[in-house]
């Protein structure tokens, strides 16, 4: 399989998420319909560079999910289109400043478990991989711990924020790409697909 690569600068990468995050994608565009649609395949361009990073975390998250529970529900997405865009459009109208280079979750992987201690139990395994072998590896980044402090909404789960890191030449180019892990127990699962239906239809995310 042919990986996709980088084809543009972070610069046309921000400027694209600037484009697609109005409510009306030809505000501030004088160059109408061409420059819009040009956004969007850079968008989808760096969709798509998270692919290779994507799937070798999603292996590694199979393993230790699978290690500590050989029932765990693994998947992994790259974010929609349109679902980048409505982030970008909900954080352009509370006021910040959002650039698509610094989205952290435009690839994901997850795993259910049958119980909270379990998700700690890959959590620490995670953590444990880090500390063997700081110089190699995925570079852990950051963590939302929604479990002990869930959304007001209810939703609960614990985030993983990692940066791709490889040794290898042909691999080096994805050095960089943020992979977001989720870690849920399989009733936290269940509110956060409930919690997500929602949000779909009502355009809140």
């Amino acid at each position: 399989m042919a990986w996709a690569k980088h084809q543009y600068t972070k610069g046309q990468i921000d400027r694209a998420g600037d484009i697609l995050s109005h409510e009306n994608p030809f505000e501030n565009n004088p160059l109408g319909a061409d420059e819009y649609f040009e956004a969007i395949d850079i968008v989808n361009n760096w969709r798509a560079v998270h692919g290779y990073p994507l799937q070798q975390m999603k292996m590694a998250l199979k393993r230790r999910a699978k290690r500590i529970c050989p029932s765990a529900i693994i998947a992994q997405r790259l974010k929609r289109l349109v679902s980048i865009r409505l982030k970008l459009r909900l954080s352009r109208e509370a006021g910040h400043h959002p650039t698509l280079s610094q989205m952290q979750d435009i690839g994901g992987c997850r795993a259910v478990l049958q119980t909270v201690h379990q998700v700690r139990q890959v959590e620490k395994l995670f953590q444990d991989a880090s500390k063997k072998s700081p110089n190699r590896g995925p570079q852990f980044s950051k963590s939302f711990d929604y479990i002990s402090h869930p959304k007001t909404n209810g939703y609960r789960s614990l985030h993983l924020i990692y940066r791709f890191r490889s040794d290898s030449e042909e691999h080096s180019c994805y050095n960089g790409q943020r992979i977001e892990i989720q870690l849920r127990s399989k009733p936290q699962h269940y509110w956060a697909t409930a919690v997500e239906t929602y949000s779909t239809f009502s355009g809140e995310l």
